[in-house]
């Protein structure tokens, strides 16, 4: 479990090794390039010293804000490098799973499936053809168009006979090419649910960047700016991604008829297994977005799809409020070395992450440029310390080396404090 003294114990140990790596690499530096690096924190030191006065402020804000642009495509990049990371661990903690078990997730998942289709069918069901449903009073079917509900049934059922056919044909004759079919349906979930995340981390980019600067600009408490910020770069993303998810629920059952699952893919192929798992995976995350979607295709009624439209605002108010609170516990444990939170969680905790980053990119340097604005001293020493590395005899990166290695020491002599 990690705890914040192992957490400082290993930031000092990573400094520790980090301070001879810096101070060996200067040894490598030819001596053009040092006095290039030399000139270049002098400038440096001459742009920090000449900040002073809101105008000039608010022009350096402006210039990192402009520079942010060109590092979308890179974060956007950097989002599906960690996907694909994800893919692979998935692999790694699939590879030692027994056939049976494989199996086992599939038959889950459709029964699941039929399982939700329970109530929209009603009681057509006859003893001898089910495997999944309870057998009711067949007085309970509408008098409508009976008919139409007992083929519904009958399809479900057969296509839910069909599927577990499939599935214990592949788990007795090829049992690797099953494993291979149910890492190609985390792939694909992962796969799907990065869409929408992409599409909210590009809106996000700009709407978040464009309040912190508002925020950072502004003449609040520095305290409170910093804790604005932060919750705005954790929140922002995720309202935009449930209403993403809101939208993208409501396009799937408009034009696909319904709900994607087993029964809607038709005659069961090794593909349609894949989607299927895919589709039932997501479409049980989405539950709270597709229900209301559902009702609005289902009723005509204009008066009632406005009373439906609070249920999918609730949606994406309680889906931001729960997933923002459970970010930063999924964080957590992550960072104690727990990664069991599923597919569905760490594909949005990592859009939710990277868009956490590139707004940090933004925030800090403004956040440090605004601090040393409103305090001289701190500035003062700042600067000093600018100086001390370009004036540093052996070269600037031997001086980032000997602060990782004084840093390391002052961490273990924290430690050691009774």
């Amino acid at each position: 479990m990690l705890t914040f003294a192992s957490l400082i114990f290993f930031i000092s140990v990573v400094l520790a090794f980090l301070g001879p790596i810096l101070r060996s690499l200067e040894t490598f530096i030819e001596e053009s390039d040092r006095s290039r690096i030399r000139q270049r924190i002098t400038d440096f030191w001459f742009r920090i010293a000449d900040l002073s006065g809101p105008e000039r402020i608010s022009c350096a804000l402006v210039s990192r804000y402009r520079s942010m642009r060109p590092l979308r495509r890179r974060f956007l990049a950097a989002y599906w490098t960690l996907l694909a990371i994800m893919f692979f661990y998935n692999v790694v903690e699939l590879y030692p799973t027994k056939p049976a078990a494989v199996a086992s997730v599939f038959r889950a998942t459709l029964k699941l499936d039929l399982m939700v289709r329970q109530p929209f069918i009603l009681p057509t069901v006859t003893k001898d053809g089910d495997q999944f449903f309870e057998v009711r009073d067949n007085d309970c079917v509408p008098n409508e168009d009976p008919s139409s509900w007992q083929n519904e049934a009958k399809i479900v059922i057969g296509s839910g006979s069909e599927y577990e056919r499939l599935i214990s044909a592949l788990q007795s004759s090829n049992p690797n090419r099953l494993w291979l079919l149910l890492l190609a349906a985390n792939g694909a979930t992962i796969f799907f649910l990065g869409i929408p995340l992409t599409l909210s981390l590009l809106v996000s980019f700009r709407v978040t960047l464009w309040l912190l600067s508002r925020f950072t600009r502004s003449a609040m408490w520095l305290t409170f700016i910093v804790i604005v910020d932060l919750l705005a770069a954790v929140v922002i993303p995720q309202f935009l991604a449930s209403v993403l998810y809101l939208c993208t629920a409501a396009v799937m059952v408009f034009m696909g008829g319904g709900v994607i699952d087993f029964v809607s893919l038709g005659n069961p192929t090794q593909g349609k297994l894949v989607l299927g798992v895919a589709a039932v995976t997501i479409d049980a995350s989405w539950a709270p977005f597709i229900i209301p979607s559902l009702f609005f295709y289902w009723i005509d009624d204009w008066t009632f799809r406005a009373l439906m439209s609070w249920p999918s605002l609730d949606a994406v108010l309680i889906s931001t409020y729960q997933r923002s609170i459970g970010f930063f516990g999924d964080a957590w444990r992550v960072f104690s070395g727990d990664f069991s939170p599923t597919n569905i969680d760490a594909t949005r905790n990592w859009a939710v992450g990277i868009d956490l980053a590139y707004s940090l990119t933004y925030l800090i340097p403004c956040i440090a440029v605004v601090f040393l604005d409103r305090f001289p001293f701190a500035r003062h020493v700042f600067l000093n310390m600018v100086q001390r590395i370009a004036e540093h005899p052996q070269g600037p990166i031997a001086a980032l080396g000997d602060a990782c290695i004084w840093l390391a020491k002052e961490m273990r002599r924290f430690l050691a404090k009774p």
